[in-house]
């Protein structure tokens, strides 16, 4: 069973109930944090002081208050951990069961465990904790949709920042201008115009408005 894990969640009666399952666990070494950035200085000192973390469990999604951050969310935080500790391993513990988004953390980003809250949340956790401790990657059970799914299509960092721009109501030539200005390339109409035809056809939409709106229903945007 792991030793040392940090929990990173802004709500304090869901962290207190992650504590206690660690507790349950016999684990004694716990670390709480509401915020990403802290979790990320908190996993680095330890590091550096060659006291690693064993896991980290983290939420997706925080509340914006008045401190200003770096980190905006658990999917930067688990992606900085992927590029410097990818042996650390992670839980995601959040409501977000969009299909794109729990593939991209699982499947790219190294995400081990992920379970989504809600009924039977605990115990499918509990579950995840020494599925991963053993080395056992762990979906939820109620995501089999995201292991199955056909329709799954990879998208690169440009097409993703295509996907948004569009989604903002650009048109092909102010896209254009936009990738020219943030250095993005290509930015050619033409260019941005055979990716979007790929991306219709990926995403198998009618339109535009279609396209966009299955990029949000997948978590895309």
């Amino acid at each position: 069973m792991v030793q040392k894990v940090i929990i990173v969640e802004d709500i304090d009666s869901i962290s207190q109930s992650v504590n206690q399952v660690l507790e349950s666990f016999g684990v004694s070494d716990i670390t709480v944090v509401k915020y990403c950035d802290d979790a990320w200085t908190k996993i680095k000192a330890a590091a550096g002081r060659g006291v690693p973390y064993d896991l980290v469990i983290t939420d997706l999604s925080f509340e914006k208050d008045y401190r200003d951050v770096a980190l905006k969310g658990g999917e930067a935080l688990v992606e900085a951990i992927h590029l410097t500790y990818p042996e650390l391993k992670t839980i995601v513990y959040t409501i977000e069961d969009k299909p794109y988004r729990v593939k991209k953390l699982v499947e790219t980003l190294g995400v081990m465990g992920y379970v989504v809250k809600g009924r039977r949340s605990i115990e499918k956790l509990k579950q995840a904790i020494q599925a991963v401790a053993a080395q056992v990657p762990y979906i939820d059970p109620e995501l089999p949709h995201v292991q199955q799914e056909s329709g799954f299509v990879s998208l690169d960092s440009y097409e993703i920042a295509l996907l948004s721009q569009l989604a903002t109501g650009l048109n092909q030539e102010e896209i254009g201008e936009y990738f020219h200005q943030q250095g993005i390339k290509p930015h050619s109409k033409s260019a941005i115009e055979k990716r979007i035809a790929r991306l219709r056809d990926a995403f198998n939409a009618r339109n535009l408005v279609h396209l966009i709106s299955i990029a949000k229903d997948r978590g895309i945007l």
